[in-house]
């Protein structure tokens, strides 16, 4: 197995929870549905990146999507809330919905049953992550969100601040099934998107990799990787999280971004639209974001090198009881203690 050595390895903090809650709660009952188990999971995977799949990080981060209140949503919805319902195909089950289910004579007894196990799902799901926000912490698995941030939005301000950036002395990682990701590597960040459905490799992509399938007529005029996703996204080109398509019918892609960078929006159907979808990809203008790099700033010094006491302390608390001392000191062995001075 080929071992690669990073600095950072920003994980997706959704992703990760529910590719483990999912395995942990589908051959179980309800009663039978445990946090903690979720838990314990996810800390072997987090091992796994090295024991497994030869990615040797210094220091990990689960970052994290902020649905809030304030914007009743992400920023991103909330700056296109005039033209689409961003991410408004995602559903959840609630307490509300399925007591309305359960007062409905058209409901089935199948399709209660069906909502109250997704529902206890949820709860599993909630305290799970509580402890994986709050606690992790305390054995050096850092947790980061900021109120209407997404996932997408953190790492790759995280990739392209830390370009260049003298303390970054390995390339740092980003792990998440996103694909949209691959297009926020940096020559000093990769992606990597974590093996499944029976393969045992990961996949990563690096900036090089990435950079030729910019065509050629748009490099030359000078456009990057983040920026060509966002013209291909906002045009709808390629579907994002249920973003309207702005572009007419049988438009050529590249065609309709060269006119676009001279002022034409002839092959554009809806330009208020377009141009609302692509400034969302103009992470300058989300509110909070000065906050945000100050923080993401910190990654590479603050945080709680955890020792085995430690590890001892959060194994009792949330019930955590089959991972031996060996496993964790392996685990975080591979850490940089410097990358946690403050």
């Amino acid at each position: 197995m080929l071992i690669n050595n990073y600095g950072l390895a920003l994980i997706d903090g959704s992703w990760l929870l529910t590719r483990n809650l999912y395995i942990t709660t589908k051959d179980k009952t309800i009663e039978e549905m445990d946090p903690s188990e979720t838990v314990r999971l996810t800390i072997q995977t987090i091992a796994k990146l090295s024991k497994d799949w030869g990615i040797n990080a210094q220091k990990v981060i689960l970052v994290w999507d902020k649905w809030s209140k304030l914007y009743g949503g992400y920023i991103r919805g909330w700056m296109l809330r005039d033209f689409v319902t961003y991410k408004g195909s995602r559903k959840f089950m609630t307490e509300k919905l399925l007591e309305e289910m359960k007062q409905d004579p058209n409901t089935t007894p199948e399709q209660i049953a069906e909502a109250e196990r997704e529902l206890a799902i949820s709860r599993v799901k909630f305290v799970a992550k509580d402890i994986m926000i709050k606690d992790f912490p305390k054995i050096g698995i850092g947790s980061y969100y900021y109120d209407g941030f997404e996932f997408d939005d953190i790492a790759s301000i995280a990739s392209f601040q830390f370009f260049g950036d003298p303390r970054c002395e390995l390339p740092n990682i980003i792990i998440t099934k996103d694909s949209d990701l691959q297009y926020s590597t940096c020559p000093n960040c990769v992606w990597m998107c974590p093996p499944s459905g029976g393969s045992t490799t990961p996949k990563i992509i690096t900036y090089e990799e990435m950079y030729y399938k910019i065509p050629e007529a748009l490099r030359e005029r000078g456009v990057g990787l983040y920026q060509y996703n966002a013209y291909m996204n906002a045009a709808g080109f390629i579907g994002h999280n249920d973003m309207g398509v702005s572009k007419k019918v049988h438009s050529d892609p590249v065609e309709t971004i060269l006119k676009v960078l001279d002022g034409d929006y002839s092959d554009i159907s809806n330009p208020e639209m377009f141009k609302k979808q692509l400034e969302t990809y103009n992470l300058s203008l989300f509110p909070g974001i000065n906050i945000v790099k100050e923080d993401v700033n910190d990654f590479m010094s603050k945080g709680h090198f955890g020792t085995l006491s430690d590890f001892h302390d959060f194994c009792e608390m949330n019930k955590i009881n089959s991972i031996s001392d060996r496993y964790y000191t392996n685990m975080v062995s591979r850490f940089d203690q410097k990358l946690f001075s403050n």
